[in-house]
């Protein structure tokens, strides 16, 4: 599963005012393109104070290419810049926290921060649709095979009552790759082997995701 494709989209998606050619780029899948794009605006010696949002897609580009390093300090700037509202910071900071995790290889702590989110009473829907679909990813990527299944239920049913219809576009896409990875783990070839029997044997099929 190419769980970068998910993340880029769901951070595109979940952006407050992303410039347009940054999303175009994104959606097409040229990360580096939209990262001299996203540097422009996040760049102090440009002219110009950065934003908030500008800062925080500079950022998830920044960890779509592997830059921890750089994406934490992004993250950092993009999180001092809204630091006088309270919950909005302490969202940003779980949501960006679980989203480092995960790409670190830290399922455990990301879905706790995804979990926390989706508890968050001052949670936009947007904010919502992002951590489920990180715990979505979380989910499949420990095995829970059936977990991954009832966080996607609730990110369709989310992304349904949500004005922007390409949630949902997101959702289908998710929802047959986890379809075709659950099928591509159930082969003769990989029957046997110890990690797939214990994910196997959990899945139920009811609640495999639909066929299109």
């Amino acid at each position: 599963m190419f769980s970068t494709i998910y993340f880029a989209a769901s951070s595109a998606l979940a952006s407050d005012d992303i410039p347009f050619d940054v999303a175009a780029k994104i959606f097409k899948g040229q990360f580096i393109e939209a990262s001299h794009c996203a540097a422009q605006l996040a760049d102090i010696d440009a002219g110009h104070t950065p934003g908030y949002a500008h800062l925080q897609i500079y950022g998830d580009l920044e960890l779509m290419l592997g830059r921890h390093e750089e994406a934490e300090e992004t993250y950092r700037r993009a999180q001092k810049a809204i630091r006088q509202q309270r919950d909005e910071l302490r969202i940003a900071s779980c949501r960006n926290t679980g989203w480092q995790a995960f790409f670190r290889n830290q399922f455990n702590v990301a879905l706790s921060c995804f979990k926390r989110i989706g508890e968050e009473k001052a949670a936009t829907p947007r904010q919502r649709l992002d951590s489920l679909v990180g715990a979505t990813l979380v989910s499949f990527h420990l095995g829970c095979v059936r977990a991954a299944c009832n966080r996607l239920s609730e990110l369709a049913a989310l992304a349904a009552s949500h004005d922007d219809r390409r949630w949902t576009y997101l959702v289908e896409a998710l929802r047959r790759d986890l379809f075709a990875q659950h099928e591509l783990h159930g082969s003769e070839r990989l029957a046997d082997h110890i990690y797939w029997r214990s994910v196997i044997a959990e899945f139920d099929q009811g609640e495999a995701p639909v066929r299109g």
